[in-house]
């Protein structure tokens, strides 16, 4: 009987986690006060603010695998050519890392606009 890597099972729960709040949000009614919509883009920014590094701990492993002969390309686009998969792996791993820090400075953008809105009060 085989075990899920618990960092698998992290990565599965998170994606899984985005996945609900995708299915949640496509519901007009999904936010009852403004200030909802704003603690779910905070969170949302949270989320991206700590993503690069696990991005990056992800490239140090492969780069660290590499150097030490522990990894090859057997199989696949990459077969026979590990130093390329492995140089293509980490570069496309720092360009989203680029992007996910990008992203999380748009989110807090987006949180701060957000940060003094509130329910119009009701005319009489």
């Amino acid at each position: 009987m085989s075990t899920i890597n618990p960092t698998i099972e992290s990565a599965r729960l998170a994606a899984e986690a985005v996945r609900e709040i995708n299915h949640r949000t496509i519901n007009p009614g999904a936010f009852n006060w403004p200030s909802e919509a704003y603690d779910t883009i905070g969170e949302l920014a949270r989320l991206l603010h700590r993503l690069p590094q696990a991005l990056e701990q992800i490239a140090v492993y492969l780069l660290a695998e590499h150097k030490a002969g522990r990894v090859v390309a057997d199989w696949g686009s990459y077969a026979g050519g590990t130093e390329a998969a492995i140089n293509d792996a980490v570069a496309a791993l720092e360009q989203a890392r680029h992007w996910v820090e990008k992203s999380a400075g748009e989110l807090d953008l987006a949180h701060n606009a957000t940060a003094g809105l509130s329910a119009a009060k009701a005319e009489a």
